[in-house]
């Protein structure tokens, strides 16, 4: 089976936030710019560099959960953007992978735990090869429910199971209806979620219910607050609208 499945069961929006600022060494300010950094890359790409460097600092001086839970967000967010090598990709997933472990052991009960160590194992799984990719995708489901089970308002696992259940074949948990399900769940939480509302879309392209699809498309298209402005920008609206054009 191809490594595209895992790659697009990964696709995850970040926490968003308003403006762009400067990297600071303070706790809060630290945990901040990670959400910042994830959702102005399109413009400022090295502050990926420097948010990831000031966590790696932070953690050598002392480790805690927030600034553990920061640097696997942050690690996963270099792998998928800055890293420019396969071998950098898989160092960089794996260290968000055993950051996000740290954390989980540290704290059990913390969703982020939880869904960062899945969101790294997958993108770690499916850099070592396909049939390793396969094999984890129980463990990921369970980590994001778990996520979920801890705090039912953690929107990022609802397009992560969404997506999951929509790329999966049925025989391997595959479900278009759960999908929607997840979609839409999330989407009460946040409207402005584009990849949500994008993934919902194509849910209803697949079960034939193509101006509602339509409608949706149109709606990522036109948001003019996404929840993440630079996965808007480069990648949600710009499908939105081929699909848009292949619907005409």
């Amino acid at each position: 089976m191809r490594l595209e499945l895992i790659a697009l069961l990964i696709a995850v929006a970040v926490v968003a936030v308003t403006a762009p600022a400067p990297a600071s060494s303070s706790a809060s300010s630290l945990t901040d710019e990670v959400q910042r950094a994830a959702t102005s890359y399109h413009e400022h790409p090295a502050r990926i560099d420097a948010v990831r460097a000031a966590l790696d600092a932070k953690l050598a001086a002392g480790e805690d959960v927030p600034h553990l839970i920061a640097a696997a967000r942050a690690s996963f967010l270099w792998g998928q953007v800055r890293a420019t090598t396969a071998a950098d990709k898989l160092a960089a997933f794996e260290r968000g992978r055993e950051l996000a472990d740290k954390a989980r052991a540290l704290a059990p009960r913390d969703p982020g735990a939880h869904f960062w160590f899945a969101v790294n194992s997958g993108k770690w799984a499916e850099a070592r090869g396909a049939w390793r990719a396969l094999t984890t995708l129980r463990m990921l489901r369970q980590e994001v429910e778990l996520a979920l089970e801890l705090d039912p308002a953690y929107i990022d696992g609802y397009a992560f199971l969404g997506t999951m259940y929509r790329r999966l074949p049925w025989l391997l948990g595959g479900d278009l209806a759960k999908a929607e399900a997840m979609y839409r769940k999330g989407l009460e939480l946040d409207p402005t979620y584009t990849n949500l509302r994008l993934g919902l879309a194509k849910v209803l392209l697949a079960t034939n219910r193509r101006e509602e699809a339509r409608k949706e498309l149109e709606r990522v298209v036109a948001e003019p607050s996404p929840r993440n402005r630079a996965e808007w920008t480069l990648e949600q609206a710009p499908e939105a609208k081929k699909l848009l054009e292949t619907e005409r």
